[in-house]
């Protein structure tokens, strides 16, 4: 399945390099959902980022952010409300396909922060939300997220202070 994903990401980077930005994050949405496919779901269950995910108290729509030492904080969301899947109110946080995220540093910026090896997961025309995605890339995400340094993450809120500013001119 690795090959396929390889493969159809490789179309992405062909269409995004002749300008074609939306039908290439079409492709890559459809090479996250193969990837996706190579992970047993029982694997699933030991995915750090799931083990942390709460209900902020009496929501079946919001889970509590996400907060690690380096000051990023994650927001891993499910719901009828967010982009999702399956697109249906839980008590159980754990229980999507498919999840919305975005990552905030130790300050407030317009747009959330990219991962560094995760760009293409980002939209840009949706503040870097990362839409639709399965457990397996959230918690590659996760994972990288946690390695930065301080330094890295306070480049990462400068970063998409002036991807904002870029937005506005």
């Amino acid at each position: 399945m690795n090959k396929i994903s390889s493969m159809l990401d490789a179309v992405a980077d062909s269409l995004e390099a002749k300008g074609l930005v939306k039908e290439a994050y079409e492709i890559d949405k459809v090479a996250d959902a193969v990837e996706a496919f190579a992970i047993d779901p029982r694997q699933q269950e030991n995915f750090e980022f799931k083990k942390k995910l709460k209900r902020t108290p009496g929501s079946v729509t919001h889970n509590e952010t996400i907060v690690l030492p380096n000051g990023l904080s994650f927001s891993i969301q499910g719901s009828s409300t967010h982009y999702c899947a399956p697109k249906k109110n839980s008590p159980d946080p754990t229980i999507y396909t498919e999840y919305e995220v975005a990552v905030g540093g130790p300050k407030e910026t317009s747009n959330f922060l990219v991962i560094p090896g995760f760009e293409k997961e980002a939209n840009p025309y949706e503040n870097n939300i990362m839409a639709y995605k399965p457990p397996a890339l959230v918690e590659k995400i996760y994972q990288a997220a946690k390695k930065l340094t301080p330094e890295q993450v306070n480049q990462l809120t400068i970063q998409a202070d002036q991807s904002d500013e870029e937005l506005r001119s």
